[in-house]
């Protein structure tokens, strides 16, 4: 898979600092249908993405339709000659002067990756959606980062998600399709009417554990078997893991299983308001994990117990409570029995 921050640098590494003239760079990082090229400006170092879309037929104003933000310009331009191309009419992706090179290309990336694994789907979908999630991503971001609780809540969903690919390393990562949490389901895995929800407590923030809703641990038809699986973990700025660490161990895992998935987490992400580079700081280190079996007996409250009137109800469960409840921790990952 080609990586298009790396690309870029090629081009300029190529770049001759005496050169007064702007002189465009170009190269070719897909071949087929569409051809893709990425340029840079000899002067301006200003970016763009090139998509080959002559054999597309739009009417003439559905550009003017997609998504966009300060920073980004789109347009469609027709070239005679474009690198080995001519006579292509092409939808080009421009920076914009003086922003960010790292979001630039981080959005180049994602319609790349996008378009090469949906080569069967319709084009102008795939570039619609793209373009819609970065700019939900822009208008929703938070002005901070995630907070220490957020972040130590999805390294929990992460490792699961690690481990579980570690432990079925012939399967198929249908983890992936399990993964829950990001689409803000009460559950964080689901799959086959077993759920596992993962809580993430550091014993110097707090030992108990936090349930969001009357609703959580509540057993249904769609839910009928249902897991705490709680990891302890120790927060530090030296040792331990990052949420970028886990995240590239990830991918460097999918990369030789299923690439395409690789798409969709990134995605999932991108609904979690989450680039990866960002989160470099806090590390995480695995104390302890621990399961728990959810039946009708656990201490826990339900939509049933409440008085009329009552709901969205949070509270808290002492786990030193919930001995006899507890199961062996690896038999949580038999989500849909590991495939």
């Amino acid at each position: 898979m080609t990586k298009v921050t790396e690309a870029f640098n090629e081009l300029l590494t190529q770049i001759d600092p005496s050169e007064s003239e702007a002189i465009y760079k170009l190269k070719t990082i897909h071949f087929k249908k569409p051809c893709i090229m990425i340029g840079v400006d000899s002067l301006t170092k200003e970016r763009r993405l090139y998509i080959d879309i002559t054999q597309e037929n739009w009417p003439k104003d559905k550009i003017k339709t997609f998504p966009k933000w300060r920073g980004l310009t789109i347009k469609e331009e027709f070239h005679q000659k474009i690198g080995p191309l001519k006579e292509k009419k092409m939808l080009v992706l421009y920076q914009e002067p003086d922003q960010s090179i790292e979001i630039f290309d981080n959005v180049m990336q994602s319609i790349y990756d996008n378009i090469i694994h949906n080569l069967e789907e319709d084009l102008f979908s795939t570039l619609y959606t793209v373009l819609d999630q970065w700019k939900n991503f822009f208008m929703r971001k938070r002005d901070g980062k995630l907070t220490i609780e957020e972040q130590m809540g999805l390294y929990g969903e992460l490792y699961f998600f690690r481990a579980w690919l570690n432990k079925f390393p012939d399967a198929p990562p249908t983890i992936i399709d399990f993964w829950k949490g990001p689409l803000m389901n009460r559950i964080d895995y689901v799959a086959a009417k077993t759920g596992v929800e993962i809580k993430t407590i550091c014993p110097k923030i707090r030992e108990d554990i936090r349930i969001s809703s009357e609703r959580q641990l509540e057993l249904t038809p769609i839910i009928k078997d249902l897991y705490l699986y709680i990891l302890r973990v120790e927060i530090s700025d030296t040792e331990g893991e990052s949420l970028f660490d886990i995240l590239t161990d990830i991918i460097n895992i999918l990369s030789t299983r299923a690439p395409s998935t690789i798409v969709s987490l990134e995605n999932l992400l991108l609904e979690l308001r989450i680039i990866k580079e960002d989160y470099t700081e806090n590390k995480f280190s695995v104390l302890e994990d621990i399961a728990y079996k959810v039946d009708d007996d656990f201490p826990k409250l339900t939509p049933n117990m409440l008085p009329q009137g009552v709901s969205y109800v949070s509270y808290s469960v002492d786990l030193s409570h919930c001995e006899e409840f507890k199961a062996d921790s690896q038999d949580v990952y038999y989500l849909n029995n590991g495939s």
